[in-house]
């Protein structure tokens, strides 16, 4: 028997056919279209490798770079914090939307800030040490600023600045950074020493590291280990001893720097400004009329980089002064507003509990005088009709 075929199988296999066709036809059209042009990247080429193009903008500098490294290379080079200016100046005809509400954040910012610096009082804060508050005064007769940190913080942990009182000096802890030398990770050098003498100058201290004439200056007696690791330090020191080797005078050539962590008011929010020290001049000299955080940490530049650093003026110190010194006028204000509040609630206290005691003691009067209306708690004592005594909880004569 022959298996017969219906006409409608073919007609659908017809229709397959044609609609395989149409999408290959199709395909092939939008395969031939021309593929629309690439858009030129507007912000151009990178402006710190100029061989990529750019793909990020910085919002402190509005500087174009294309990556990470790049990022941090000018970051390096010019200083910059990457912060935008929340307050520069914009053009009334640039102002849009995005300027109003970045305006309108930074206003609610500054009074959320402001409200809750209001509600810290001093007794909030951990108390320090006493030796550490002693070690503080004796600085602060030298006119110097020293600022603590929170206890367990990692630079109030590390900061092993002392006082010797039989000697009448300090011995600072001390971090010096060379900012023009990196070691094998590609970070700055370091180096530190636990117990400086005040009286020493910065350039005697950093000899002992960049010279090898030179002998320790810490408080501390010198032992083989300190020669050693000074000498190990001054063999990752080529930049600075080379420029040692080739000065022709007397004097040092390098500069010595400290950041401003405490800025004036009238600085700007991204600006980064250092206090130039005298080398010459001793560390108790040279920190005069400093705020110091805990103790110095001073970057050591060569000549040729030190135009690359911004100085604080003289004026600017003051202004830095004054308001750290109404600052710790408005704190012991406040202090002394808080320990008024607080004896008002004590001596409320006392006499919501006297007023409680004398409450107290009089329902217990009460009590006691009225106590026996109830069956069997009250004795009346009296004369019964044959003139004995008679018990009336009892209700019998005696």
């Amino acid at each position: 028997m022959t298996d017969e075929i219906p006409h409608n199988t073919e007609e659908k296999v017809d229709i397959n056919v044609n609609t395989n066709i149409n999408e290959e036809q199709n395909e092939e059209k939008i395969n031939t279209e021309k593929e629309p042009p690439l858009k030129k990247n507007r912000l151009g080429p990178c402006q710190v490798c100029s061989t990529n193009e750019s793909k990020y903008t910085c919002p402190g500098c509005s500087i174009h770079f294309c990556n990470l490294s790049c990022s941090k290379k000018h970051k390096e080079d010019t200083k910059c914090t990457g912060k935008r200016d929340v307050t520069k100046f914009v053009e009334l005809s640039k102002f849009d939307l995005n300027t109003l509400r970045s305006d309108a954040k930074l206003k609610s910012d500054r009074s959320e800030r402001s409200r809750k610096a209001d509600n810290i009082d001093d007794h909030t804060f951990q108390f320090h040490p006493a030796h550490v508050k002693f070690v503080q005064r004796r600085i602060h007769e030298r006119s110097i600023h020293m600022q603590l940190m929170p206890q367990g913080m990692t630079r109030r942990e590390r900061n092993t600045t002392q006082y010797k009182n039989k000697e009448d000096k300090v011995f600072w802890r001390i971090e010096l950074i060379f900012d023009q030398q990196l070691d094998e990770n590609n970070n700055k050098v370091e180096v530190y020493e636990k117990h400086v003498d005040e009286n020493v100058s910065l350039n005697t201290f950093l000899l002992q590291y960049i010279d090898a004439s030179s002998v320790s200056v810490t408080g501390d007696s010198v032992g083989t280990s300190t020669l050693i690791t000074h000498a190990t330090t001054r063999d990752k020191l080529k930049n600075y001893t080379d420029r040692l080797a080739e000065n022709n005078t007397s004097t040092c050539p390098f500069s010595f720097f400290m950041l401003v962590e405490r800025k004036p008011p009238s600085s700007k929010p991204n600006e980064v400004l250092y206090y130039e020290l005298d080398g010459s001049k001793s560390l108790r000299n040279s920190l005069v009329d400093k705020i110091v955080v805990e103790f110095p940490i001073i970057h050591v530049v060569l000549p040729s980089e030190k135009q690359s650093y911004q100085v604080i003026t003289q004026e600017q110190i003051q202004e830095t002064l004054q308001e750290l010194k109404d600052r710790i006028n408005e704190r012991k204000e406040k202090k002394k507003q808080f320990q008024e509040r607080k004896e008002q609630h004590e001596q409320k206290i006392a006499e919501r509990q006297e007023k409680y005691q004398q409450s107290k003691n009089d329902n217990q009067r009460g009590s006691d005088t009225h106590r026996g209306r109830g069956r069997g708690n009250f004795v009346q004592r009296g004369r019964g009709r044959g003139g004995g005594q008679y018990n009336n909880s009892r209700g019998g004569h005696k």
